[in-house]
């Protein structure tokens, strides 16, 4: 199996693993403060990797301890934003705020040093967005505060792609990455929950079959398969693979709490699975030169 097929499968598979967090999380947040659940998820998830790296703690370097800082304060401020913003937005049009890193990552490339967005992954991330908006049939007259800290969030989003997709690039020591940056969001999802309610939270089955799931599934697993796969695809195209992430969300949303599933929801992921088919045939499609040169005349 080629090198990108293999990594865009963990990808996806990573997609499907945060697909599930959101009828739990969506059923634990009534009970606990969205803060309290971040920090508490981060720790129990960084307690879960610690056996797995421990031996390697010794080799830390100074390097992989700033960029793993980096991808804490930007997770961070990714999930923080998002659950406040929760606060006051509807579901639907939090998702699509938060979606539209989509479009955002192919303009942050050239910043990162990692090159200029190919035409057709600029096409395939507004065919996604264009499916992204119809599978939550989002729409709003005007910004509130609460959509914009969900904008900051799709920041945030995009942002950690492209500095993950830099950093991993150098061979550090990729278990380290993901362990470290886990760690990180701890202190500062931890200072936003104390002063939002500076009380240990109480543990019903929801919050703790939640906190269990996106601790060891959503967080350790998923950010250690992020961390290590990502690197072998490009930005763009791992963007459009996450961006599924509604899709699975929709149908576990449907499984677990019975959530009607609507023509929207078919429309729009099919829109979405289609960007990435799309995707996916042009990494092979677009390595004939004849091919090439004559789709960068159309585009």
């Amino acid at each position: 199996m080629k090198s990108f097929f293999k990594a865009d499968l963990y990808l996806l598979l990573t997609t499907v693993i945060w697909g599930v967090t959101f009828p739990l999380i969506e059923n634990a947040v009534v009970y606990i403060n969205p803060s309290w659940f971040v920090a508490i998820r981060f720790l129990f998830a960084s307690l879960f990797l610690l056996p797995w790296v421990f031996i390697d703690l010794k080799r830390t370097q100074r390097s992989l301890l700033i960029g793993a800082f980096i991808l804490g304060v930007i997770n961070a401020g990714s999930f923080i934003l998002q659950t406040m913003g929760l606060q006051t937005v509807d579901a639907p049009t939090t998702a699509f705020i938060t979606s539209t890193y989509v479009i955002i990552v192919p303009f942050l490339l050239p910043l990162f040093k990692l090159g200029k967005a190919k035409k057709l992954d600029i096409l395939c991330s507004m065919i996604c967005l264009g499916g992204l908006y119809e599978l939550t049939s989002s729409h709003w007259d005007h910004l509130s505060l609460g959509e914009i800290l969900v904008l900051g969030c799709a920041v945030c989003t995009a942002l950690g792609i492209v500095y993950l997709q830099r950093i991993s690039r150098s061979g550090e020591n990729l278990p380290l990455l993901a362990f470290y940056q886990i760690l990180f969001v701890v202190p500062i999802a931890g200072a936003f929950a104390w002063r939002a309610s500076p009380h240990i939270p109480y543990f019903n089955h929801d919050i703790i079959l939640a906190l269990l799931y996106c601790s060891l599934f959503a967080t350790a697993i998923a950010l250690f398969l992020q961390t290590t796969f990502q690197r072998r695809t490009s930005a763009t195209h791992a963007a459009i693979i996450y961006s599924l992430e509604p899709v699975f969300a929709s149908l576990f949303a449907w499984a677990f709490n019975h959530n009607h599933i609507s023509r929207n929801i078919i429309f729009g992921g099919s829109l979405i699975i289609l960007s990435i088919i799309l995707a996916e045939l042009g990494q092979i499609v677009l390595k004939n030169e004849f091919i090439k040169r004559w789709t960068n005349a159309l585009l």
